[in-house]
Formats: structure tokens, sequence, C-alpha cells
């Protein structure tokens, strides 16, 4: 059980990372530039390592999501313990989100709410059964600049 809490708080701590105010595109919030164009995002956190491609938010949030989560399980020497890793983004209706824009002033700059989900699959320490962690929270979000 030890050693799976490992991987639940390298999961949490990669999460907090990822969905923090210092994860930034071009200097804002880089949940606020993802799912303009689409609705679900599903990513493999996994995925072998690759060079940053700055073209689009959406890459490179990919790119940084896997190599933060990764980096967090080095950290506590978990990376053969998880099986598989996944972070999936979707754009829910979220009945606070009207009254949060209205309240902040941001409803002409499009809001929407990204509902983030992180998973970690482990093969427990007998082998033979595999245990998820889930995190999951919903942000609201709005277009950064004026036009």
């Amino acid at each position: 059980m030890a050693r799976e809490n490992i991987v639940k708080s390298a999961l949490a701590g990669f999460f907090g990372t990822f969905t923090s105010r210092n994860s930034a595109w071009h200097g804002t919030w880089l949940l606020g530039h993802l799912l303009r164009e689409a609705d679900r995002a599903e990513w493999d956190l996994l995925q072998p390592p690759r060079a940053y491609e700055k073209l689009s938010a959406m890459d490179y949030a990919e790119t940084m999501a896997a190599q933060k989560f990764q980096r967090q399980l080095a950290k506590v020497d978990a990376t053969a313990l998880v099986k598989e890793a996944t972070l999936v983004l979707e754009r829910v209706e979220d009945d606070g989100l009207l009254a949060w824009a209205t309240k902040l002033g941001v409803m002409d700059r499009e809001p929407y709410a990204i509902e983030v989900t992180a998973t970690a699959v482990v093969t427990t320490a007998s082998g033979e059964s595999e245990k998820p962690f889930v995190i999951s929270e919903t942000f609201f979000v709005y277009r950064a600049e004026r036009e």
C-alpha cells in the first residue's frame, strides 16, 4: 500500500503543478488557452519524451503534462509502478459558470468550464490487480485577450 501511495502523491503533485496559475502560455494561464476549438482532449502521460512545440497551446500542454508527470514519478522512484496514466480535459456544463463570469465581468470573453481529470493506474504489490488513482477538478476559464 505504501508503494501505491507514492504514486497517488506524485499524481497529486503533478495535478497541482499542471493546473496552477504558474503553468503559462505566452504569459497567461495555460488552461485559458485550451479546448477553444475542441470539446475534449485525452493525453497519455507516459508518452515518450519529445521537444516542446510552442506553435499551439494544446501541443505545448500535452508535452508539458507528460514531462511534468514523468518527473514527479522519477523524483520518488515510482516510474515502474505505473502501468498507464492519462490526462483528460473536457468542456462541461457548470451551473456556477454564469454567476462567476458575470461577477468578474468576463461574459464578453466567451467563458467556459473545463474538467481536468488525471488518472494513474498501478499494479498492486501482489501483482494480481490494478488500482486506479483519479484526481479531478473543474476550472472556469475565458479568453485572456480582448479583441
